[in-house]
């Protein structure tokens, strides 16, 4: 097998990509696609990152992935040293002023433990078990796996415990409406 086209992933790489807050496993292994993409290519400066480009190789759909989900999954990447942005101001001799270039330049690690080695974006697919979302509370400060379309940042007993403090609420608010007469008894 051809070595060049083998992209080594380290734990330090895992660990850097598990600290990106994102919603769910499947960002996390975009963040590695683009990983094994720079190592499979050798090219380590991107001028852009074009996720959808990158969701066959994981099951999604190009629609899955918004400007909006595209930009905080870059800007997280960032934040975590996954890669950086670099801006580069040039003078334009044809129009006559500065114009700025902007590129990623993505962070290869070379130490550690091999996690494992990649020899085809597919493969990223049967890695979830290595990316784990894991929250902490905000009310009780335990971890917990949220659901992927959670709003909240809450464990399941604290959620429930916020949801029977609003039900008893509007029950109130109910019976006190009824009461007035504002609302017209059920029987």
């Amino acid at each position: 097998m051809n070595k060049q086209n083998i992209a080594t992933i380290y734990q330090e790489e895992i660990d850097r990509i598990n600290k990106c807050d994102v919603k769910a496993t499947w960002q996390k292994q975009l963040l590695l696609l683009i990983l094994v993409y720079a190592k499979m290519t050798n090219n380590f400066r991107l001028s852009e990152i074009n996720l959808g480009l990158f969701a066959k190789y994981i099951g999604k759909k190009t629609k899955d992935i918004t400007e909006n989900l595209s930009y905080s999954m870059t800007q997280e990447a960032i934040r975590n040293e996954i890669f950086e942005m670099i801006e580069i101001k040039e003078w334009d001799d044809i129009e006559g002023c500065w114009e700025t270039s902007r590129y990623f330049n993505v962070h290869e690690f070379k130490n550690g433990e091999v996690v494992c080695e990649i020899w085809n974006g597919y493969q990223v697919k049967e890695l979830e078990y290595l990316f784990p979302i894991i929250k902490k509370c905000e009310n009780c400060g335990s971890e917990f796996r949220p659901s992927s379309r959670g709003k909240t940042c809450l464990c399941e007993r604290c959620l429930r415990k916020q949801n029977n403090i609003k039900l008893m609420y509007r029950m109130r608010r109910l019976r006190s409406l009824q009461c007035a007469g504002e609302i017209p008894s059920p029987l």
